[in-house]
């Protein structure tokens, strides 16, 4: 459905998002607050806007490290890898819900 752009842009008929972090970029540091405010842009044919029950974010954060340790010499040299991955986020919530099914044209603004 969706494209997504380097600028935080996501954009697919007849919708497109944007995401403003307030000025910030990734990455973010564990313990800091993540704010900001997603824009959705409606430009559909109808009048009445698009089919759109729920608006949801989900914002999934994780760390990785990798390191290498060098051990031995001359023919017993040798490299052992290690390697993690942890998730330190993983939140989901609904910012727009109408029962009506419908966003209709133009900009709307969600705060997060």
């Amino acid at each position: 459905f969706a494209q997504r752009s380097r600028m935080g842009v996501f954009s697919g008929p007849p919708i497109t998002f944007t995401f403003d972090f307030q000025g910030r970029t990734a990455p973010f540091v564990g313990g800091e607050t993540i704010t900001g405010t997603l824009i959705a842009n409606v430009h559909a044919d109808d009048p009445e806007g698009t089919k759109c029950k729920k608006l949801t974010l989900a914002f999934l954060g994780k760390e990785h490290v990798h390191w290498t340790e060098h051990h031995g010499s001359g023919d017993n040299k040798r490299t052992d890898h290690y390697r993690n991955e942890k998730k330190i986020v993983d939140i989901k919530f609904m910012c727009w819900q109408d029962p009506s099914g419908r966003l209709m044209n133009g900009e709307h603004k969600f705060h997060f």
